[in-house]
């Protein structure tokens, strides 16, 4: 078990999308083993006071669930789905 380090993404359906633009690189591990990464939000940043925030990890969504779901149907132009609609219907557990 391991960690990557951390990055920022104002809201957790910016970072999904990054992960799912990481998915789409056959090449990389991410890709070639999603079963192995998961996606946790750590905390939050404000960007006005320079404050980090952090909090006990809270799942967000597996890759795996992001390569078995429709959001890697290429037929599905990513940035038009509304990650509160993927969380809600289960995307994230």
């Amino acid at each position: 078990k391991a960690h990557l380090q951390p990055f920022f993404a104002a809201t957790d359906g910016i970072a999904i999308r990054s992960v799912q633009a990481a998915l789409d690189d056959k090449d990389s591990n991410f890709a070639k083993y999603p079963q192995d990464f998961t996606l946790y939000n750590l905390g939050s940043f404000d960007d006005q006071a320079g404050i980090i925030s952090s909090k006990n990890p809270e799942l967000v969504i597996s890759f795996n669930q992001l390569t078995a779901s429709a959001i890697t149907n290429r037929s599905v132009d990513v940035s038009q789905i509304d990650i509160d609609d993927v969380i809600s219907a289960g995307g994230t557990n």
